[in-house]
């Protein structure tokens, strides 16, 4: 399985163009359901409705229980940027003072199974956020 989180502060309101951007950078990691906390739902039912998937809200983000209860299927999580560090932090076996805190609406994909192996696919990803056209930006002559 894996776990598509997207950092993402409940407080803001997400630009739509970068929104659009995340739910497209989501559709590709063939995501099967959107899993938030209360303060992220409105996110999370925006990229489930536009993924045509469903949006399920927990009163806790709980990572081991996510990957225990949807073995085999790839779940996005709009999660503050806190617990991806968490996260991240727990599968790499480092404090989580090492780690930055992941920029708003970033992409951090692990793979997880129930066996309890975990890798980090990416971190802090933000390709989709670069430009206008959620391409990257590329360097001339290169």
């Amino acid at each position: 399985m894996e776990l598509a989180v997207v950092s993402i502060d409940g407080r803001r309101v997400p630009p739509r163009r970068e929104m659009e951007g995340v739910t497209d950078r989501l559709a590709a990691r063939r995501c099967a359901e959107a899993v938030s906390i209360e303060s992220n739902s409105r996110e999370a039912h925006l990229v489930a409705d536009r993924l045509g998937i469903k949006a399920c809200t927990v009163p806790v983000i709980d990572f081991d229980s996510l990957i225990r209860n949807r073995a085999g299927t790839n779940v996005a999580v709009l999660c503050d940027a806190g617990s991806v560090r968490e996260l991240v932090a727990d599968v790499l076996d480092v404090p989580e003072r090492a780690l930055p805190l992941p920029r708003q609406l970033s992409l951090t994909i692990v793979r997880a199974s129930r066996s309890g192996a975990r890798s980090v696919l990416c971190l802090n990803d933000t390709m989709h956020l670069t430009t206008g056209d959620r391409t990257p930006a590329t360097v001339e002559g290169m």
